[in-house]
């Protein structure tokens, strides 16, 4: 029986050091793991605004859906095999994301006062503070996932393809060292096949970026749901 106060054999994580989902073991300072903290603080978040939007079930199926998306592109940042996210269904809803959000901005502002200035988030109603946090978290997320794809950007390619012809090495790509302490290429493999970014990748950096602006729009619709004027700055 283990005394009281002994601890047993120590977890890797206990050193500082997790697996990807393909298995490779990495430091918790890497980029990866900054763009999955920041991604699971977002999906918090998100889970705050759900409780939020009583009253509009448009926002909240909004939400329910960004927060699937969200999951698969942790997914999808932690290099996992498992999932064969080619083949998954979902793998639809990631590469659709941007265009539904885009959609659904435009149908709420339609029913928005123009905003020619700065809108005074301390004026809003107090259901609105969830989507500011939420958005603010959002745009803290946003450079740590690119930053972990700019710094891994072959490690992706592999796994969801978009390496072009072989033609050498092409020169253009920029050693770095990520912050989890290994060198990586960008814009060209250490074999010199020059590399495209994957669709799937592309799609999960447009729809970061525009995550943001969708929650700020919702955050505009809960305040005039709730009955209040916008005050401008």
């Amino acid at each position: 029986m283990q005394n009281k106060g002994q601890s047993g054999a120590p977890r890797k994580g206990d050193i500082g050091v997790t697996k990807l989902g393909n298995n490779e073991a990495i430091k918790k300072t890497s980029s990866h793991i900054f763009a999955m903290a920041s991604l699971d603080t977002l999906m918090s978040h998100i889970n705050a605004c759900v409780k939020s939007a009583k009253g509009n079930q448009a926002i909240i199926d909004d939400l329910k859906y960004i927060y699937a998306v969200l999951f698969d592109v942790c997914s999808i940042m932690s290099l996992n095999k498992k999932r064969n996210i080619e083949k998954d269904s979902r793998r639809k809803e990631v590469i659709g994301a941007t265009d539904y959000l885009d959609a659904r901005i435009k149908a709420i502002k339609a029913q928005l006062p123009n905003l020619s200035r700065f809108l005074d988030i301390t004026e809003t109603h107090e259901a609105c503070v969830a989507f500011e946090f939420a958005r603010t978290a959002c745009r803290q997320c946003e450079p740590n996932v690119v930053n972990a794809i700019d710094h891994h950007k072959e490690a992706y390619c592999k796994i969801y393809g978009g390496f072009s012809s072989i033609g050498g090495n092409t020169g253009s790509g920029t050693n770095t060292t990520d912050k989890g302490g290994s060198s990586t290429d960008q814009g060209a493999s250490s074999e010199g096949i020059a590399l495209q970014e994957p669709e799937l990748i592309v799609e999960t950096r447009k729809f970061i970026n525009r995550l943001s602006l969708y929650l700020f729009t919702a955050l505009r619709q809960i305040n005039a749901m709730n009955g209040l004027s916008e005050i401008y700055r």
